[in-house]
């Protein structure tokens, strides 16, 4: 069932490609190559339409097939024996730490409670 699924999926992605290359892209109906064919035999607004309409039913069987492959198969069933290779790396790893503080910045705040004043340069007039 799957197979034949696959297959129909296939072929749909494929005349799901083939009609919306076939699209002029501003919506006016068929590429200019195809035209000659089509307006002889559905005219130039039908076959916008046609293919309009055909894109979407195209792209909805898609989706659904997406869908219905989604529940049919099976969920995978997976052994929890203990934790995976991932959490064992990451629990080996060592803890990252904070660096220091400068000693040098330390000794250069003020004590006793004072605070320092910026010294700024003095400006001379000339």
């Amino acid at each position: 069932m799957i197979v034949l699924l696959s297959v129909l999926a296939i072929i749909i992605a494929i005349l799901l490609m083939l009609i919306v290359l076939i699209q002029n892209p501003k919506g006016s109906g068929l590429n200019p190559s195809f035209q000659g064919i089509s307006n002889q035999l559905l005219g130039a607004r039908q076959t916008a339409d046609f293919l309009e309409k055909t894109t979407w039913y195209l792209a909805g069987a898609l989706i659904v097939l997406s869908i219905i492959f989604n529940l049919m198969l099976p969920a995978p069933q997976v052994e929890q024996s203990g934790p995976s290779m991932i959490q064992e790396e990451v629990e080996s790893l060592p803890m990252p730490t904070l660096p220091q503080a400068n000693p040098l910045q330390q000794q250069q705040q003020p004590q006793n409670g004072q605070q320092q004043t910026p010294q700024t340069p003095s400006t001379s007039s000339e």
